[in-house]
């Protein structure tokens, strides 16, 4: 079922600047108010012929990397009242429509409006939306340009950057993919399955169970275990006592979903105290006593030594006492 999502009209305080998703979306000229943010990411606003190049920039990597890695923006045009041209702009979330056929999909589509300006608001919200660096046709005239062996340089580390976030962003999705085929194989349909952030190799955990504090069971989530490389169950706190997802245990059966409920995040060990080397300091009390001479004639020197031989006793007794103190249960 769509979603219409209403846009205010324009405020003052929204301002001209460029904005774009990594490398992945952009740069493009858009209006924004720069402390509106969601996450610290920016929620600009474009005029339709923008949407249209976003459209078919999200179309274009949803069709190289897969849809469930990327939404898709479309712009559908058409005369409402055959007196005026009207244009209709959708956001597809193709993660949410893997359900059974004929199941109702909430927020899975969304029907953007433009705003009292004619702007649409795309990704507020939801995607990272950063501001770009300045254009470079928009540069004064007595800038200096960049040498040849620079800009060759850049453009180099640009195709690199392009083509490691192209790989890591694959990774993620066929790792996605892996966590759905482990919870299909074990008969778990998700409330939502793993899939991978907006234009990020981020991984969002499938969600199989939600909490429920009244009867103190944690929400139980699908993740992946890089260590392991494995699937592994994540908890959530039923009364949000921490933020995000802490791991639970690896993912063997439908009974492991439900212990994790019960169990949520797992349990660290608590570190075990040894206590100071107490012998160490029982042998050198006894080697010091050992050395004290016996036949002492000078008066001076005894009392050295008297001074001596209750230190050694004084640590005998210490070394004695930690050992007891630290072996008892």
């Amino acid at each position: 079922m769509a979603d219409t999502e209403q846009q205010q009209p324009a405020d003052d305080g929204l301002i001209v600047a460029r904005v774009c998703i990594d490398d992945t979306l952009g740069p493009y000229e858009a209006r924004l108010d720069p402390t509106n943010r969601w996450n610290g990411w920016l929620c600009p606003r474009f005029d339709l012929d923008t949407v249209r190049k976003i459209a078919a920039r999200t179309q274009e990597m949803a069709d190289e990397y897969g849809h469930d890695t990327y939404d898709t923006v479309h712009v559908i045009d058409g005369d409402a009242r055959r007196s005026e041209h009207r244009a209709v702009v959708l956001v597809v979330r193709w993660q949410y429509l893997g359900g059974e056929p004929g199941e109702e999909v909430e927020h899975a589509v969304s029907v953007i409006s433009p705003d009292a300006d004619g702007l649409y608001g795309i990704g507020g919200g939801e995607w990272t939306w950063h501001a770009a660096a300045p254009d470079p046709d928009a540069r004064k005239e007595n800038t200096v340009s960049e040498p040849k062996w620079l800009a060759d340089a850049e453009a180099e580390f640009a195709r690199r950057e392009e083509t490691r976030a192209a790989y890591e962003a694959r990774i993620a999705a066929e790792t996605a993919d892996r966590i759905n085929n482990k919870l299909d194989e074990l008969g778990i349909t998700p409330i939502r399955p793993a899939a991978i952030q907006n234009h990020r190799a981020l991984i969002i955990p499938a969600l199989l169970v939600e909490a429920d504090p009244e009867e103190e069971l944690y929400s139980v989530h699908a993740d992946w275990d890089a260590t392991a490389r494995r699937v592994r169950l994540a908890a959530g706190h039923f009364w949000n006592d921490y933020a995000g997802l802490l791991p639970s245990r690896p993912l063997n059966s439908v009974e492991d979903v439900v212990l994790a409920r019960r169990e949520g995040p797992e349990q660290k060990p608590e570190p075990q105290h040894s206590g100071p080397a107490s012998w160490d300091l029982r042998k050198i009390a006894e080697g010091a006593a050992r050395t004290i001479a016996s036949d002492v004639t000078s008066h001076d020197t005894g009392e050295v030594v008297q001074m001596l031989s209750g230190v050694a006793a004084a640590v005998l007794h210490l070394s004695d006492t930690l050992a007891r103190t630290f072996t008892r249960p």
